[in-house]
């Protein structure tokens, strides 16, 4: 019998990693297969089946906007700008602002700034309306130089080692032994300043200790 239970997160990632593998000759077809299996949930030994419906659900939320969205809870970023953020558009902007120059006023229109910033790449109109760019221009000085240079310190430090970040990101499923298939997990230290990769190892688990099988 299923369970009537919310399935864990780390269950809905393996009902969406089946889909891969599953028969069928569309989408759809594999997504219904899918939805005729039954998972266990190997902590608490409870039995789900989802709809065809709600797998499509997963599946869409997973590809429009990141494995995130996958969790029925509020924002953490709730009230904030959440695809770009501040300090990067002031990074974005210092870098552009020397390319282009002033109108007959002395100002620079911030319709200008946003399609040159669009056309070189920094952002896409999805990850950031003209409506969003300028309450934030506007909002947070992004054209005082003093103002942003403050903020691009904020996101990059001058000197390589003083600052390590970490990243994870959602690697392949690796097919064990036994037939079952494992995800993984790509973590890897990045150097702020210079950008530099400084490690970068696959792992089945995010949490210590790992196993490592592919260096």
């Amino acid at each position: 019998m299923a369970s009537k239970t919310k399935p864990p997160f780390e269950l809905r990632l393996r009902v969406l990693s089946a889909i891969d593998y599953a028969p069928g000759h569309s989408i759809r077809e594999r997504i219904k297969n899918v939805a005729e299996r039954t998972f266990c949930d190997a902590q608490t030994g409870a039995e789900y089946r989802f709809t065809w419906r709600t797998i499509s659900t997963w599946l869409y939320r997973f590809k429009q906007h990141g494995i995130t969205t996958l969790e029925n809870r509020s924002r953490s970023d709730k009230n904030s700008y959440r695809k770009v953020q501040v300090n990067q558009l002031a990074e974005a902007i210092h870098e552009v602002l020397l390319l282009l120059s002033k109108n007959k006023r002395g100002t620079l229109p911030k319709s200008t700034l946003y399609r040159v910033l669009l056309q070189k790449g920094f952002f896409s109109r999805s990850q950031l309306s003209p409506t969003t760019f300028y309450r934030m221009v506007r909002g947070n000085q992004l054209l005082d130089e003093t103002v942003t240079q403050k903020l691009r310190l904020s996101f990059a430090m001058q000197f390589a080692n003083e600052l390590w970040q970490a990243d994870t990101m959602y690697g392949p499923s690796i097919k064990q032994p036994d037939g079952k298939w494992r995800k993984t997990f790509l973590i890897a230290f990045i150097d702020d300043a210079s950008r530099v990769i400084t490690h970068a190892e696959f792992f089945y688990r995010e949490s210590l200790p790992h196993e490592v099988f592919w260096v």
